[in-house]
């Protein structure tokens, strides 16, 4: 199922869109209509002279980036001035299984995101936080890096790293807290050291 988000800034006077994302409870690129869903409203986009004045946005997990109807929608919206949110929570299986509860290869990530940045402008989303009060070390970090060195940091437009905005729904939500600014600014000191803009919303 694609759900439509029409984002608008909390601190606005009065209602504005922001953007169209294209998200969920679960992953929208699994729905068979995507590609139509997505080629609807960069038509209406069109049509009302909305490009660039307001975002498509497609927030994945990057499953099904390798299939065409999938690749087909990913151009659709660059051809509307949009942008993909890639979700990369970690960058080892433990830490991706231990964050995401799925087993996957950070070869087969760096690769899927690798391909999501050449068909679509692309950021890279991560949240970050604290298990058992273990904050990321610098494995974990190395392994992060990993990823987006292997995926190549000149296709990326940047990372958007965030801390727990609300409380988890998962059965582990009380092994885990939020980490101080000044923590995620220094994961954030350390992608930027390899020439990726970070914008951090803690």
């Amino acid at each position: 199922m694609i759900e439509l988000i029409a984002a608008r800034p909390a601190a606005s006077q009065s209602s504005q869109v922001e953007d169209i994302a294209f998200s969920g409870n679960g992953e929208p690129t699994l729905s068979p209509m995507f590609a139509p869903a997505v080629e609807v409203v960069s038509n209406v986009f069109r049509d009302m002279q909305m490009s660039g004045s307001i975002k498509i946005r497609l927030i994945t997990n990057g499953s099904r980036v390798l299939h065409p109807d999938v690749q087909e929608g990913l151009r659709c919206i660059a051809a509307a001035q949009g942008e993909a949110w890639f979700k990369v929570d970690g960058g080892s299986r433990e830490a991706i299984l231990r964050t995401n509860d799925v087993e996957l290869s950070p070869h087969g990530v760096s690769r899927r995101l690798a391909i999501c940045a050449e068909l679509v402008p692309t950021w890279v989303q991560t949240c970050v936080f604290s298990i058992d009060g273990v904050i990321p070390d610098e494995v974990w970090l190395r392994d992060y890096l990993a990823i987006l060195d292997a995926a190549g940091p000149a296709r990326l437009k940047g990372v958007l790293l965030y801390g727990l905005a609300r409380q988890s729904m998962q059965p582990e939500a009380n092994r885990l807290s939020r980490l101080s600014l000044s923590q995620i600014e220094e994961i954030a000191s350390a992608i930027r050291k390899g020439g990726l803009t970070v914008r951090v919303s803690p």
